[in-house]
């Protein structure tokens, strides 16, 4: 009997302590990683989109022309993108070009831009604007015409002379030219003067023309590229007319002979 109630009271003692006893601590779970949400696109502010149906309509209007010439189809509406693949012919318009001009000429084989001294040309990203869309093997004239005035008699004579090195020219021309300053009352200072002048021009123009050539190679992903001066203000790369090829003319020409640049 008292083994018995000795029994009772263990077991009171051990339900007790279990009746207290704190629940064990749960095991903490992996913890995931928080990710970041991605960041919704907003389109640029100036960024506006054409209309539907514009065909070729934004371009330059003397483009237009041109490619409504090729193709003989008779609205700018109607001219599609897939439609301007079927161009081949060498592209040349005497206007200013913008961007889009050129868009899907994806097989004009040369491009000629002889009023490009309405645009930024020694500058790559405006090249690359500009040549955006067009067939990357396309032969490419750019000319540029930049001011110079060669009605002053014989002072513009004397600065051609220094600009083409007189030492090409045979001694009886150089002499009878030189005779001829005789009369013109220029002093030996004045004719060094205008020499160093033309020296200067030569200089000028072709640094203007390779600095054009390494733009549009640079606007064409090429790194590097060959470029030679040719003759004066004359830079190539590579052979033209030849797939690829890169020709830049700076040219002098009177004032009233460059034609303005219209404002877009």
């Amino acid at each position: 009997m008292k083994t018995l109630l000795i029994l009772a009271a263990m077991a009171a003692v051990i339900a007790l302590a279990c009746a207290g006893q704190a629940p064990a601590p749960a095991q903490p779970l992996t913890q995931l990683p928080t990710t970041t949400p991605m960041p919704t696109p907003v389109p640029p502010a100036a960024a506006t989109p054409l209309p539907e149906n514009v065909g070729i309509c934004y371009r330059t209007p003397e483009v237009q022309e041109w490619i409504i010439q090729q193709l003989q189809i008779p609205s700018c509406r109607l001219i599609t993108e897939p439609e301007l693949y079927r161009i081949q012919d060498e592209f040349s318009v005497s206007a200013a070009l913008k961007p889009g001009d050129m868009a899907g000429f994806a097989n004009v084989a040369a491009v000629h831009i002889p009023a490009a001294h309405c645009g930024d040309w020694e500058n790559s990203t405006y090249a690359a604007s500009i040549l955006d869309g067009l067939n990357p093997d396309a032969a490419l004239f750019i000319a540029i015409p930049v001011a110079h005035n060669r009605d002053d008699w014989p002072r513009s004579e004397i600065i051609s002379f220094g600009m083409h090195n007189t030492v090409t020219y045979p001694a009886a021309v150089r002499k009878q030219f030189d005779d001829g300053l005789v009369d013109s009352g220029l002093t030996d200072t004045q004719i060094s003067s205008l020499l160093k002048q033309g020296e200067g021009l030569k200089m000028r123009v072709n640094t203007q023309a390779r600095s054009i050539a390494a733009a549009v190679a640079a606007a064409k992903g090429e790194v590097r590229p060959l470029i030679q001066i040719k003759n004066l203000g004359h830079a190539v790369i590579g052979q033209p007319p030849e797939p690829g090829s890169v020709s830049a003319t700076v040219t002098l020409e009177r004032p009233r002979d460059i034609p303005d640049c219209r404002e877009e």
